[in-house]
């Protein structure tokens, strides 16, 4: 059985072909010929898969950067005011 973690979801596939998807409370298994097929369609749209990815990942970076510069806001409006 080969086992991949592909974030919030383990994908197994096993030995006579079954390919099991397990996350978040939920497990489905596709026997060889539905795994075959998914496979399949999957690939083609990869060229949609990926650019949905890093549609996904640019979305990311900036939401990092957004919270990032609100910290960064807050830090300095919380400084302590040095008074001489």
């Amino acid at each position: 059985m080969a086992t991949h973690d592909i974030g919030r979801h383990i994908v197994e596939l096993h030995e006579i072909g079954m390919l099991a998807i397990t996350g978040e409370g939920t497990r489905i298994t596709l026997s060889p010929h539905e795994a075959l097929d998914l496979y399949k369609w999957l690939h083609q749209h990869e060229n949609a898969l990926h650019e949905a990815a890093k549609a996904h990942d640019r979305q990311e970076e900036a939401e990092v950067e957004i919270l990032q510069e609100e910290v960064q806001e807050a830090t300095d409006r919380d400084a302590p005011i040095d008074e001489e």
